[in-house]
């Protein structure tokens, strides 16, 4: 599944991003949806186990 999002970098975080970028030689657009994508899996990853375990939960204390 393919989902599309917008997101707009902070300012503060831009110089950051933009020195990562060029010590791995590539452009900032394509820096920022490396990061963008990192975070969103490692996120989405950690927000499916917390589901998990509650509805574990739920139905341990339901029985």
């Amino acid at each position: 599944m393919l989902v599309t999002t917008k997101f707009e970098i902070p300012h503060d975080l831009e110089p950051r991003i933009r020195a990562l970028a060029k010590q791995v030689g590539l452009p900032l657009d394509i820096m920022c949806v490396m990061l963008l994508q990192d975070g969103y899996v490692t996120h989405l990853r950690q927000s499916i186990a917390r589901a998990e375990a509650d509805i574990q939960s739920w139905e341990e204390d339901a029985q």
